[in-house]
């Protein structure tokens, strides 16, 4: 991977493209524990999700690592958040998309699809810092679900950057949106340093995406990934 590359790269695979060949080549990356796991899923939509996305990740990784992706070997950390060979990734996906996010710094990256029905005020109100239920609450109502999938990427790459899993919290950090930068700040109990992390943010008509890395030079590059010629 290319020293000096701060900016997180964003490799998106979008469902709806994914064929059933696609899917086997998936499967036979995997290692023996992935594709145990994935032979427990009780649904074929949810085994082939899996499938796709920890496929994808691997050529991803041999392709920046210049190895091959079926031979890769991941340490897991403390809460579960996988690593390989000091390189920066992260692995995202929710209805009909994928994402697997690299840089040279510790990073974190989310996407959902901002589209699906889903009790915004209710949510915000038992699982978000204050200062955002009112900031929501304050917008028209037709900006309520934008708003509230802004905030829930942000704070799912956070916690993700963090490698910490839900042992942070969501109510314990906020982000404040009507700055040029987006802000983080943390409630007394929550050690750390709102200086360390940069954000970035992008929407399509169906997904949010949001990445959170410790470079001063956060960004968002979409980049389509297709398992055809991606070797």
């Amino acid at each position: 991977m290319a020293r000096g590359w701060n900016v997180a790269v964003v490799h998106q695979l979008l469902l709806a493209d994914c064929s059933d060949a696609e899917v086997e080549r998936a499967r036979l990356l995997l290692d023996e524990d992935e594709a145990e796991k994935a032979a427990r899923f009780m649904f074929d939509e949810h085994r082939r999700l899996y499938t796709l996305a920890h496929g994808m990740l691997r050529i991803v990784l041999g392709r920046s690592l210049q190895r091959a992706p079926e031979g890769l070997r991941f340490a897991i950390g403390e809460h579960g958040k996988p690593s390989i060979d000091g390189v920066e990734f992260n692995l995202s996906h929710t209805e009909g998309c994928i994402v697997v996010a690299l840089g040279n710094d510790p990073l974190g990256v989310d996407v959902e699809s901002w589209l699906r029905r889903t009790d915004v005020l209710g949510i915000c109100d038992r699982f978000f810092a204050p200062s955002e239920a009112a900031a929501l609450r304050a917008l028209p109502p037709s900006e309520h679900r934008e708003r509230f999938f802004r905030y829930w990427t942000l704070k799912e790459a956070y916690i993700k950057a963090r490698g910490m899993g839900l042992a942070i919290p969501l109510a314990s950090f906020s982000f404040d949106l009507s700055l040029e930068r987006i802000a983080i700040s943390y409630a007394p109990e929550l050690d750390d340093d709102a200086d360390r992390w940069h954000f970035a943010q992008t929407m399509t008509d169906t997904h949010m995406f949001a990445v959170c890395t410790s470079s001063r030079d956060a960004g968002l590059t979409l980049v389509p990934f297709r398992f055809v010629g991606s070797e």
